[in-house]
C-alpha cells in the first residue's frame, strides 16, 4: 500500500483514496465487520446532522420573531406604547433571542426617560429595570458606548466622584471619540477635579462638542468661586 500511494505521488496523483487504505490492515473477519460498523457510522452521522438542522432551523424561528418584535418596537406600531407595555415586550423579545444588545440600548433609554416622567411608571421601579437592562447589555457587548454612559448618568447624582472614575476608564480604551471627552470634562466638572477637566477640555479645541464642555467646566468654577465666597 506504502508503494502503490508512493507512485501514485511520484505520478502526481494526490487524490487519497480512504476507504481503500483502511481496507487493507484488516484480517477477512474485520473486513466482514467493517461494512456494518460503516452503516452505523452513516446512520450516526446522518441523525446528527438531522438533529443540528432541526435545532438550526427552530433557532432561527425564534430569531426572527424577536427581531420582528424588536423592529415592532422601535419603529412599528408599539414605538409609541407605554413603558409598561414596552417592558413586557423587551423581556419577551430577550427571552426570544437574548443577543440582541441593541435591544438593551433600547430598553435603557426608555427606562432613563421614564423615571424621570410623572405617572407613567415608577421611578425606583424604572431604575431597577434600568440596572437590569445596563448589565445584559454590557454582558453582550462591553464596549458599546451608550451602555457605559447609561451607567455613568446613573452614577452621577448618588456619586459624582464614582460616575467620573467609571467614565475615566472607558475613556482610557475608547479615547478618540470627541463625544466621549465631553462627558469626560463634565464627569471631571462635577466631581471636583477641576484641573483635569481643564486639561480634557484643550483636546476639544475646534470641535462640536468644545462649547458643552466650555459651559460644563464654567459652571463647576462659578460653584467653586461661590463656595469660597
Amino acid at each position: 500500500m506504502l508503494m502503490t500511494s508512493l507512485r501514485s505521488f511520484r505520478n502526481g496523483d494526490l487524490v487519497v483514496r480512504p476507504l481503500e487504505m483502511l481496507s487493507h490492515p484488516f484480517s477477512s473477519s474485520e473486513a466482514a465487520l467493517n461494512p456494518v460498523a460503516m452503516r452505523a457510522a452513516r446512520f450516526a452521522c446522518a441523525g446528527l446532522l438531522t438533529a443540528a438542522g432541526i435545532l438550526g432551523t427552530l433557532y432561527s424561528i425564534r430569531a426572527a420573531k424577536a427581531h420582528q418584535r424588536y423592529h415592532a418596537i422601535t419603529y412599528g406600531k408599539l414605538a409609541e406604547a407605554s413603558t409598561d407595555r414596552m417592558a413586557s415586550e423587551w423581556d419577551r423579545a430577550h427571552a426570544l433571542y437574548p443577543h440582541n444588545y441593541f435591544l438593551c440600548i433600547k430598553a435603557v433609554e426608555g427606562l432613563w426617560t421614564a423615571a424621570f416622567s410623572d405617572g407613567e411608571i415608577d421611578g425606583s421601579s424604572a431604575m431597577e429595570q434600568f440596572d437590569r437592562w445596563c448589565a445584559r447589555g454590557i454582558e453582550l457587548n462591553p464596549h458599546h458606548w451608550k451602555l457605559h454612559r447609561a451607567v455613568t448618568l446613573r452614577l452621577a447624582p448618588e456619586s459624582p466622584k464614582a460616575a467620573a472614575d467609571y467614565w475615566e476608564q472607558f475613556v482610557e480604551w475608547q479615547f478618540w471619540s470627541p463625544r466621549n471627552l465631553c462627558l469626560l470634562v463634565e464627569c471631571y466638572a462635577r466631581a471636583g477635579r477641576l484641573a483635569e477637566a481643564s486639561e480634557t477640555l484643550e483636546l476639544l479645541e475646534g470641535r462640536e462638542t468644545h462649547a458643552r464642555a466650555a459651559a460644563a467646566l464654567q459652571r463647576a468654577w462659578a460653584r467653586e468661586l461661590s463656595v469660597g465666597y
